[in-house]
């Protein structure tokens, strides 16, 4: 997992960079202290790739949840959906794709689970995942484990 954690920390420098930018002109020391840094949270550490394929997700309107388990080459995700069509699928997997580019060495197993009137309790049955996103418009509440919305990369 060393890859997640190396492209974790070249996202921080990005963004510090680019806050230094905006605050050219100003005092010295001025870029350090505009810049909102990500809190580490244990249940979210590792899980970069994970974090930004939801986000890239989440304003899918068929997409309702993220779920995932780590692995030893990168990540089981199962990504729960209203519905689906061809279109849909391949929206799905080009985001997939493009988080597999960023994080280079790091796979993303996905999997899509068709809702179909099913409860998230018939869906995951069984189930414990390590991290679960749930999307801003999905219509289910999430239950106290969930994590309401992910920090952006």
């Amino acid at each position: 997992m060393s890859a997640v954690r190396d492209r974790e920390m070249e996202l921080l420098a990005k963004r510090l960079e680019k806050a230094g930018e905006k605050t050219k002109g100003h005092e010295q020391g001025a870029a350090i202290s505009s810049v909102a840094l990500p809190k580490l949270d244990p249940v979210r550490e590792g899980f970069a790739p994970v974090i930004e394929f939801y986000h890239l997700l989440k304003a899918l309107p068929f997409v309702e949840s993220v779920h995932a388990d780590r692995e030893s080459d990168g990540f089981v995700v199962w990504v729960v959906v209203s519905h689906t069509e061809e279109t849909d699928r391949e929206q799905i997997y080009e985001r997939e794709w493009e988080v597999m580019d960023n994080y280079e060495g790091v796979g993303l197993d996905v999997h899509l689970i068709e809702r179909d009137g099913r409860t998230d309790s018939d869906l995951l049955a069984g189930q414990n995942f390590e991290i679960t996103l749930r999307a801003p418009h999905a219509e289910t509440k999430p239950s106290a484990q969930v994590l309401e919305d992910a920090p952006t990369a």
